[in-house]
């Protein structure tokens, strides 16, 4: 009787190792295939930024020296119906 319970024991314990490999090797073979590649960030952009506002540029706009007037078409040159959205023909 003691010879039966014993190689039942085994046999517990064999199926138990059994589950715990085939479980060990699913985790691996789920964490190769989803594993995250690591990025590279370089260190000019670890650094940190200036938060305070370039002043200059600010008037450069207010300004409009960075538009400069003579690029856009002059409101002359547009004629009347589509300055006003208005075409022949639509009431």
């Amino acid at each position: 009787m003691k010879k039966k319970r014993l190689s039942r024991d085994i046999l517990v314990l064999v199926i138990l190792s059994l589950i715990t490999v085939m479980t060990w090797i699913a985790l691996d073979i789920h964490r190769i295939f989803f594993k995250e590649e690591e990025v590279y960030v370089p260190p000019e952009q670890m650094e940190a930024l200036n938060p305070e506002i370039d002043q200059e540029i600010i008037d450069k706009i207010a300004q409009d020296s960075l538009f400069k007037k003579e690029e856009y078409l002059p409101p002359e040159e547009i004629g009347e119906e589509e300055a006003t959205g208005e075409a022949e023909g639509v009431e």
